[in-house]
């Protein structure tokens, strides 16, 4: 399978993305958070024989750059971003896959562009429901202040944490996640610059099945058994008003789970 490094400079930033080379079809890929987009490689292979791939670094991961930092990503910015890359490769319809917080890219554009949407592929998906981790971007602005203080000073995060654990107000292993992203400098940074910027990505669970069922899109969604970053409560409630939906529990958890699909759609179905 071919592959291509490419950098795409837009009114917003660099967009810098990958381009797995393989079927006819177009599939447009968002990972996940900490993640850039060589780690939809896999899937990308497995999807070789019918699409071409195009895995984008989400900004502030891989060498994506967003030039204004304090500036939230509205959906008619992003609308303007994929005007470019849609006009850049010449691209008229295709499928969407994303994973944890690429969820929002997808069903964003989903959104913007139905008409155009072959189908979609959710895994864990940011956007429908999530985590407390991921909800702290739409706290008040005074607690957002405390957390960028964090950046600056992380034993104000760690004794957060610590109180978190011992009011168990907080799962365990959510915990060990958040602390992971938040063991260095950079990674503080990538934290607290994705949430000020996708925080305004969100999503009416009526419009998005009205959207996928008037233009008859067939949705995937995968959802890792012990996942403790994504729950399932609203998500279930999207799934039973969709006509054409397969949701699926794997026996993983959050960070394994493309293996895991990847696996499981061998067996399976063909996508």
């Amino acid at each position: 399978m071919q592959v291509e490094d490419r950098l795409l400079e837009t009114g917003y930033g660099i967009i810098s993305h990958k381009i797995f080379h393989g079927g006819p079809k177009t599939l447009l890929a968002f990972h996940g958070f900490g993640q850039n987009a060589e780690t939809m490689a896999p899937l990308a292979g497995h999807l070789s024989d019918s699409y071409t791939t195009y895995s984008f670094d989400l900004f502030f991961h891989g060498n994506s750059i967003w030039r204004h930092r304090e500036q939230t990503l509205s959906k008619e910015d992003w609308r303007r971003i994929m005007d470019e890359i849609l006009d850049t490769y010449n691209i008229h319809s295709f499928s969407l896959a994303g994973f944890s917080l690429g969820g929002k890219l997808v069903l964003a554009t989903l959104e913007l562009y139905p008409a155009r949407t072959e189908k979609l592929f959710l895994m864990a998906p940011d956007g429908i429901d999530t985590s407390l981790w991921y909800d702290l971007a739409t706290y008040p602005a005074t607690f957002r202040k405390y957390f960028q203080s964090m950046i600056m000073k992380p034993h104000r995060f760690y004794n957060l944490v610590n109180m978190l654990k011992r009011m168990k107000v907080m799962d365990k292993g959510l915990i060990k996640f958040a602390a992971s992203q938040m063991n260095s400098n950079r990674k503080r940074y990538r934290v607290y610059y994705s949430w000020i910027v996708f925080k305004e990505l969100k999503f009416n669970l009526n419009r998005i099945a009205m959207v996928l069922n008037s233009h008859n899109i067939p949705i995937y969604i995968w959802i890792g058994k012990y996942d403790k970053v994504i729950k399932t409560k609203r998500l279930k409630r999207l799934t039973n008003q969709l006509d054409k939906c397969e949701l699926v529990f794997l026996d993983c958890g959050h960070n394994d789970l493309i293996a895991h699909v990847i696996q499981q759609s061998s067996k399976d179905y063909n996508f």
